[in-house]
């Protein structure tokens, strides 16, 4: 894996970034922890590329009301552990210095699901030019 620095990772790309998920740390007691690498997608950015907006992974196929989540289908063409899910349809927002690493792009079916599960509020055109199968 590379090592992805400032806003040289892209729209439609699958990342490692570090989440502060205050929720999750409270209740483990590391309220001053720096936060969790996940894998993520891309989706845009904000702040002249200073914060990246992504959307997060999770291997949990269902949501705690036990609601399904929306699948990553072409996760195998990525060094991805094994299946995963988007963790929302809310994205989040890090820090461009917060991306670890690049892992590979989403495919074009994925893309197009996940405009779909995100609701399109980003830049589709340059998401959607971005996909690729595999890494």
């Amino acid at each position: 894996m590379s090592v992805v620095s400032g806003p040289a990772c892209e729209p439609g790309e699958i990342v490692i970034l570090t989440v502060w998920n205050r929720r999750e740390q409270e209740r483990n007691g590391r309220e001053n922890d720096r936060g969790k690498a996940r894998p993520a997608v891309v989706l845009g950015f904000t702040d002249r590329g200073a914060t990246v907006i992504a959307a997060g992974l999770t291997t949990q196929a269902t949501y705690g009301n036990g609601d399904a989540r929306e699948p990553l289908r072409g996760w195998e063409s990525v060094p991805l552990t094994g299946p995963a899910w988007l963790w929302s349809s809310r994205p989040v927002f890090v820090p461009v210095e917060q991306v670890e690493s690049h892992l590979g792009w989403v495919s074009a079916e994925d893309a197009e699901r996940i405009v779909e599960f995100m609701g399109g509020w980003y830049d589709k055109p340059r998401f959607l030019a971005n996909t690729r199968d595999g890494a």
